[in-house]
């Protein structure tokens, strides 16, 4: 699996400003700063980030992943979206396509200004019950778990039941890779240049 990042330059113009490709925005720290693109994220927090992003048209919780799993080659946009209720399950939209190859794929991504970020591997195994797909991967690192996608909260909750589990078991989380990495103290995925077994 491949993740791709827009390929840009970010620097620090001058006090109280920066710039990014050319598009400037309002104020930054205390004092003129060099820094490498790699780090300039990590010095905003959540919310700044948010609106640095925003103000660039980009949206931090949405990705794109170009995956070949049994001879099957998809380009997918992952958008987690924000919750308008007070569920206990994460909206996530994914938009998929087919393509031809992993290569051709990733030639075109690279020529509408995308960047290859990081190679993940996960090993994964698929069954089916009450016409849900049960998703139980292992990722290098971290324990294997079980992935579970349904149309809204009950849905799920009969799931789990059947399973042995609820909702309210402290063991199950709805969140993405991610955020399991950094629950057993890892850096996210898109942080590992390559992750693999």
């Amino acid at each position: 699996m491949l993740k791709f990042t827009l390929n840009c330059d970010i620097n620090i113009k001058k006090e109280k400003s920066y710039e990014f490709n050319g598009i400037r925005s309002k104020s930054f720290g205390n004092r003129p700063r060099r820094i490498r693109k790699e780090n300039f994220l990590d010095l905003l927090n959540k919310e700044e980030l948010k609106e640095f992003l925003g103000e660039l048209g980009l949206n931090p919780n949405k990705w794109i992943r170009l995956r070949t799993s049994n001879e099957k080659t998809t380009l997918t946009v992952k958008h987690i979206l924000e919750s308008d209720s007070e569920t206990f399950l994460q909206p996530l939209k994914e938009i998929e396509i087919e393509v031809s190859s992993m290569k051709e794929a990733n030639e075109f991504m690279e020529a509408i200004g995308f960047a290859h970020k990081c190679y993940l591997e996960k090993r994964r195994t698929t069954y089916s019950l009450a016409d849900h797909l049960i998703e139980v991967d292992t990722w290098p690192k971290i324990p294997t778990y079980f992935e579970l996608e349904g149309k809204n909260e009950e849905d799920i909750e009969n799931v789990l039941n059947l399973l042995g589990y609820s909702i309210k078991d402290k063991n199950v989380v709805s969140c993405i890779v991610d955020e399991i990495y950094e629950m057993y103290g890892f850096p996210k995925t898109s942080n590992f240049k390559e992750l693999k077994f």
